[in-house]
């Protein structure tokens, strides 16, 4: 379905489950509000929260199986940790997920357009995304998968959720059986014209091609800011290694980087996002003017 962020998609992935009093659902401090508050908001029907042990900036699939017990209804985590870049073992925490019998959702806004992503071989029952990031759409577009088999029961019914919405008849409809469900009313057009030219654009180019490039930028990038003594947060194994990498922020503004023709994030830490429009001679330019 496409939805306007991955708000939404979190949103409904909290509603299209039955909860109990004492189920817990295990997320990560590392990870964006986003996926995070909606759960939180569960506890007012007694649903428990419960935060993997992180390690360095690292979430291992080992200390997430530590993590589960019998009550644990759902995992759900990013592909990406957004502040430091670390890349999740998706497939085997989907794997760990399919052998407990435990809803597994991946927020895939900070790997989605840059890393290949396979919803069956993950074991992933939801999955919501931004297109403002790694898709190059533009802002108010995103999408959320749900499985088949968990559409049953939906939270959210509009005009657009049925087979036949010209019909305008209230007294006898169909709704879709598919996530376009969930498009309840009607979306920004040119938002998703954008996501269209954009996603054009990715496959014209090869989602395997564009994931082995950018994890080799940010490899290089990591290598170089780690030679020239830069205080790195990302500094992982290379099978870890996203299209996201930080540094400790001291004492830089926005502004600063800006004036240099440098896009980063810029909070506590430096966060830098190579594409597939970037290369070699840029990173080698970043390096210096940080």
């Amino acid at each position: 379905a496409f939805l306007k962020n991955t708000s939404e998609g979190v949103n409904l992935n909290s509603q299209l489950l039955e909860w109990k009093k004492g189920d817990n659902v295990i997320v990560s401090r590392l990870d964006f509000p986003t996926n995070i508050y909606p759960f939180l908001n569960l506890k007012k029907k007694g649903v428990e929260i419960k935060y993997v042990k992180d390690r360095q900036g690292r979430v291992l699939s080992s200390d997430i199986e530590d993590c589960v017990d019998k009550k644990t209804k759902l995992v759900s985590l990013s592909s990406v940790i957004y502040s430091n870049g670390f890349r999740l073992d998706i497939e085997e925490i989907g794997k760990i997920c399919k052998e407990n019998e435990i809803f597994f959702h991946v927020d895939a806004t900070q790997s989605l357009g840059v890393l290949r992503m396979d919803v069956r071989k993950s074991n992933i029952d939801f999955l919501s995304a931004a297109g403002y990031k790694w898709l190059l759409s533009p802002l108010g577009s995103g999408l959320f998968f749900v499985k088949e088999e968990l559409l049953d029961g939906s939270p959210v019914l509009g005009w657009h959720s049925v087979k036949d919405p010209i019909s305008f008849n209230p007294l006898n409809y169909t709704i879709l059986d598919s996530a376009k469900r969930f498009e309840t009313g009607n979306l920004d057009v040119s938002a998703f014209l954008g996501m269209r030219a954009a996603l054009k654009l990715i496959h014209s180019v090869g989602i395997e091609r564009i994931e082995r490039y950018v994890t080799n930028l940010s490899h290089l990038l990591i290598e170089e800011l780690n030679n020239k003594g830069l205080d790195l947060l990302t500094n992982f194994e290379k099978k870890n290694i996203s299209g996201i990498v930080t540094i400790k922020n001291k004492g830089l503004t926005k502004n600063d980087l800006i004036k240099k023709s440098v896009i980063a994030t810029v909070r506590d830490y430096i966060r830098l996002s190579p594409h597939v429009y970037n290369n070699e001679e840029e990173v080698f330019k970043v390096v210096d003017i940080l």
